[in-house]
């Protein structure tokens, strides 16, 4: 995912890693993704609705098949970001977006399943 010409398709490979293999076969490689992830985000050639579609799609699919703590893992290492900032700038505004209904309920369980694990939405909600 070097060029923006190859993010949609590493996005595409990534969902298939994600989905294919257990998560101790790439977690090794989880830093060098969220590097290049963050990246690509922060580029202002890829940072479009394309781009944004496919990180939450991918990170839908890690989160229900792996886990919300693989996601509050990957958000905390971002500098500057939290999971509430990730969600009210990325998540959710990216969400809008998505309308193909197996995507929509993938993001869909993808989020409730974040809000409900999650420990930080947790110790905000007994506020």
């Amino acid at each position: 995912m070097s060029s923006p010409s190859t993010v949609e398709d590493g996005l595409h490979m990534l969902n298939s890693v994600i989905v294919n293999l257990s998560h101790d076969i790439f977690a090794e490689y989880l830093n060098g993704i969220r590097a290049s992830l963050y990246s690509q985000f922060r580029s202002s050639e890829t940072q479009n609705a394309c781009f944004v579609k496919g990180l939450i799609i991918l990170l839908s699919l890690l989160l229900v098949k792996h886990g919300s703590s693989k996601i509050m893992d990957i958000v905390n290492s971002v500098p500057m970001c939290t999971i509430h900032t990730f969600m009210d700038e990325l998540w959710i505004p990216g969400k809008k977006t998505i309308n193909t209904h197996a995507k929509v309920k993938l993001i869909s369980v993808a989020s409730s399943k974040l809000l409900c694990e999650s420990q930080d939405f947790a110790d905000n909600a007994a506020d």
